[in-house]
């Protein structure tokens, strides 16, 4: 099946359903409901929808576009800057160096606002943590991928509450443990669909291995989140943020009050 979108050449089936979906989400879900709190990291540049819409128009596949979104959400955490009290953290993308991030961002596609976006805000990490000539580094390569239009958006990627970042390490360690979860769910459907039989036919250790599997992979969720949580601590004792980050101040408007077109 081939249908066509505006200007846009001829796309398959998965494209269009994946195309479909997203515009639905930006009508009907984004920034409203539970969703009214979500935040994108770059929706002061190109949102996650945004991001999605265009990958998925001009990526050879709908696979490699879902690829591509996938990990934009990914990213889009991973970008984060928190305000937590009178000092401000990251998230560990900025660990990267100045030239390491830009290359990465421009493999991923980003548009040119997004990156002078983030080479904005890695500056300010690197005149935070005493990193001069990081910060000169990426100072510069912000300059350079800023668009000179006029009506080109603000590049600048937006701060989040310490809300914000419990509610954000809260959902990804939840996510993790439901995922954990997923092989002796598998196993509990499979037995009610044939009532138990699955269990008596499996004996011995064969019949735990998904409960161990699942066993190993909460111990691995909780991991990470201790993990995640032991480097925010680290960041926030070694005061590597002030609160005289004045180009990083949080935005004032509420979270409902965002349009849901800046949303991701």
């Amino acid at each position: 099946m081939d249908t066509t979108h505006g200007d846009v050449a001829p796309v398959g089936l998965m494209r269009w359903l994946l195309i479909a979906a997203i515009r639905g989400y930006r009508r009907w879900l984004s920034g409203r409901g539970p969703l009214r709190a979500v935040r994108c990291s770059f929706e002061r540049s190109e949102s996650c929808s945004k991001y999605g819409l265009r990958v998925a128009r001009d990526s050879p596949s709908a696979l490699a576009a879902a690829r591509q979104i996938r990990a934009r959400i990914r990213r889009c955490g991973q970008a984060s800057l928190y305000r937590i009290g009178g000092a401000l953290t990251w998230g560990d993308i900025y660990d990267l160096a100045p030239d390491a991030l830009l290359d990465a961002l421009a493999r991923a596609r980003e548009l040119p606002v997004t990156q002078a976006a983030v080479m904005h805000a890695r500056a300010q990490v690197a005149s935070a943590s005493g990193h001069d000539a990081e910060r000169a580094r990426a100072r510069a390569l912000a300059h350079a991928a800023k668009p000179t239009a006029p009506s080109a958006p603000r590049a600048q990627v937006i701060v989040r509450s310490q809300r914000g970042l419990e509610r954000t390490l809260q959902r990804k360690r939840n996510a993790r443990l439901l995922r954990a979860m997923m092989p002796l769910g598998a196993l509990a459907v499979l037995a009610v669909l044939t009532d138990l039989t699955v269990l008596t036919d499996l004996t011995g250790w064969l019949a735990l291995l998904p409960a161990l599997l699942s066993l190993a992979l909460a111990a691995r969720a909780v991991h990470a989140h201790v993990r995640a949580r032991q480097r925010i601590d680290r960041i926030i004792a070694a005061r590597a943020f002030t609160a005289t980050s004045k180009p990083l101040s949080a935005p004032r408007h509420r979270a409902s009050r965002v349009p849901p077109d800046s949303r991701g």
